[in-house]
């Protein structure tokens, strides 16, 4: 498993009151729930958004 750091991240209090009703749901923590999303959106935003590296390919 990859070591994990821990980051900092602001939000509104409905935002936060948000995450913790879904986390809440889930029987999860917070921090979890905040991973789990940043995750899926980092999976996300690289499908849809071409890599600078991926672009060049095979324009040899």
């Amino acid at each position: 498993m990859p070591s994990k750091v821990t980051v900092t991240v602001v939000l509104t209090e409905d935002e936060k009151e948000r995450l913790k009703r879904l986390a809440d749901a889930q029987d999860r923590s917070l921090s979890y729930m905040a991973g789990k999303f940043v995750r899926e959106g980092l999976v996300r935003a690289e499908v849809e958004t071409p890599s600078p590296a991926n672009q060049h390919q095979g324009a040899a």
